[in-house]
């Protein structure tokens, strides 16, 4: 990942992770809001935890992988946190900054684990925000044009109106092309735990 890039929403991972260092999901979220606290980097504005054994670590003597999905309060490098979390906790994790929206980030962290955790306050993710619905949209759209011969396309002047019904009618497109499972709905955050790691 670029180390020049700036963000509002990162995922990182603290993969086979040691848990003499970090024994809980609540340990990592502390840790991370910690460093960008401490740097004053931003503000961690709101989070999600979670906790994976992976397949592929059977047996390993560190099985644990920790995912943790976050939206800043502005936009920041995250190379001097990576720096701090290594130096002050001795744990290497790594960024990830292809999620485009915290819903999308929120989503894949919590898809293996009924158990993650949830900061103070956090809003709830159960519908995904209308940006997020575009974008989906725009997907589909993309997906679709591609399976129509090249032949048979044609070209059309850009509709406004055409669009935003695209955007408006998008969950009865999305059950057509049967993307349900891809874009299935979160279970709700009711039954949860938050937690407000201590600065």
């Amino acid at each position: 990942m670029d180390r020049r890039k700036q963000r509002l929403v990162y995922l990182i991972t603290y993969s086979r992770a040691d848990e003499l260092k970090i024994a809980s999901r609540e340990a990592f979220a502390e840790a991370v809001c910690d460093a960008f606290s401490n740097l004053d980097v931003a503000r961690v504005v709101h989070w999600v935890v979670s906790r994976e054994l992976h397949n592929d670590a059977e047996g390993a003597e560190f099985p644990a992988h920790y995912h943790m999905a976050l939206k800043l309060d502005r936009r920041a490098r995250w190379l001097r946190v990576r720096q701090s979390l290594q130096e002050r906790h001795d744990i290497r994790v790594n960024f990830s900054d292809r999620h485009d929206s915290y819903h999308s980030a929120y989503t894949y962290v919590i898809k293996e684990d009924d158990d993650f955790i949830l900061s103070n306050d956090h809003p709830d993710m159960s519908t995904p925000p209308p940006t997020e619905k575009a974008m989906h949209v725009r997907w589909v759209f993309f997906h679709l044009s591609h399976r129509i011969p090249q032949e048979k396309q044609v070209s059309l002047e850009p509709c406004g109106y055409c669009f935003s019904r695209l955007v408006i009618d998008y969950k009865d497109l999305l059950h057509r092309v049967n993307l349900c499972n891809r874009l299935q709905a979160p279970p709700p955050l009711s039954k949860k735990r938050r937690f407000n790691p201590s600065h």
